[in-house]
C-alpha cells in the first residue's frame, strides 16, 4: 500500500509521482514502465519514491483512489442548497467528470486496470450509506453488495464505451440512457415474451452451439 501523507507538501509530492505515472501510461503499459523511469520523469531520487510507495503498482492504486476521491471535489461548484439533487443530475456530473479525466480513464483501460478501479469504487460505496439510500434493495448486506457491483460495473462499462467512441453522444443524452437503464425494466422475462408473442408458451431454450456438440 502507498503511505498516507501527513503534510500538504508530502501529499503534493506523492500526487506529482502519480501524475507522472499517468502521463507515462499514455504511451506505455504499466509493465513496460520501470521505477527508475518514473523517478526520472518525476525528477525524484529512488529513495524519495520508496518513501511514498512500495512499488509502481502502489502508484496505480493511489491514482485510482485519487480519481475516486476527486469526484467529491469536482462536485463542489455544482452543488447548491437551492438546487434539488436528482439522479439524472448526478449522472450528468459523473459523465462530465469522466470527460474531464478521459486521459486517465483511457490509461486505465489500456492497461486493463478498470477492474481494480471498479473494485475500489465498490468498496468505497459499501463503506458509506450513500449507495444504500439510493438503491431499492433489501436491508441485507448480500443484496446491497450485489446491487452495488451491478450498478458500478454497468455504469463504468457504458461510460468507458462512450469515451472510447470519443463521447459521440452528448452528456444529456447519455445521462438519459443511463437513467432509463437504471430505473426502467429493459429485459423481457420469458413469460413476458410468451405473452407478447400471443402463444402463452415459453420458448424452448436455444442451443449454445450450432451443428452438434462442441468439439
Amino acid at each position: 500500500m502507498y503511505k498516507a501523507c501527513k503534510t500538504k507538501q508530502s501529499a503534493q509530492r506523492q500526487q506529482h509521482i502519480v501524475d507522472c505515472l499517468l502521463e507515462l501510461m499514455q504511451g506505455k503499459t504499466i509493465q513496460e514502465i520501470t521505477v527508475l523511469e518514473l523517478c526520472q520523469k518525476a525528477e525524484v531520487p529512488r529513495k524519495s519514491f520508496y518513501r511514498y510507495f512500495e512499488s509502481k503498482e502502489d502508484v496505480v492504486l493511489a491514482a485510482i483512489d485519487s480519481l475516486i476521491m476527486g469526484y467529491e471535489s469536482f462536485l463542489g461548484p455544482y452543488r447548491s442548497p437551492e438546487e434539488p439533487r436528482t439522479t439524472r443530475k448526478d449522472l450528468e456530473k459523473f459523465l462530465m467528470y469522466s470527460m474531464h479525466h478521459r486521459k486517465t480513464f483511457y490509461s486505465l483501460y489500456q492497461n486493463s486496470l478498470l477492474t481494480p478501479y471498479m473494485g475500489r469504487m465498490i468498496e468505497s460505496l459499501l463503506q458509506t450509506q450513500t449507495g444504500r439510500r439510493l438503491m431499492r434493495t433489501k436491508d441485507d448486506d448480500v443484496t446491497f453488495r450485489a446491487a452495488t457491483c451491478f450498478i458500478v460495473y454497468g455504469i463504468t462499462a457504458v461510460v468507458s464505451d462512450w469515451m472510447l467512441r470519443n463521447c459521440a453522444e452528448s452528456v444529456d443524452k447519455m445521462a438519459g440512457i443511463l437513467l432509463q437503464i437504471m430505473t426502467e425494466p429493459i429485459y423481457r422475462t420469458l413469460e413476458e415474451q410468451a405473452r407478447r408473442d400471443g402463444t402463452g408458451r415459453i420458448p424452448a431454450a436455444r442451443p449454445l452451439f450450432i451443428g452438434g456438440q462442441p468439439g
